[in-house]
């Protein structure tokens, strides 16, 4: 429920994060894209709840894999474009977020 991802900061929350975090070395296609998912998700409880992951390295990394993401792991295009938005504009991914915008 909304209740319970809003109070990520409960330390059964922050423990779930770490064991998260542990997934990043999975460089897989469709482990990158469900990594952004996540970040989707915990986007309404604001920045106590954001997975452990850097954003913009993860955009990356899908940018570059993209093609090998299954459909049913792929993020739509306005997914994408919510995930570049989160931060400041990075030089690598500029023409990917042009085309997206």
């Amino acid at each position: 429920s909304a209740s319970a991802i809003a109070d990520a900061t409960r330390p059964e929350e922050q423990q779930l994060w770490r064991c998260l975090s542990l997934l990043q070395a999975e460089r897989h296609a469709d482990a990158v894209a469900c990594r952004l998912r996540l970040t989707l998700a915990s986007l309404p409880f604001g920045l106590q709840a954001r997975p452990p992951w850097d954003v913009q390295e993860q955009l990356l990394e899908y940018s570059r894999k993209r093609h090998l993401v299954s459909a049913g792991c792929a993020l739509t295009p306005e997914e994408e474009l919510r995930l570049h938005r989160l931060g400041p504009a990075v030089h690598c991914l500029a023409a990917r977020r042009a085309i997206l915008e």
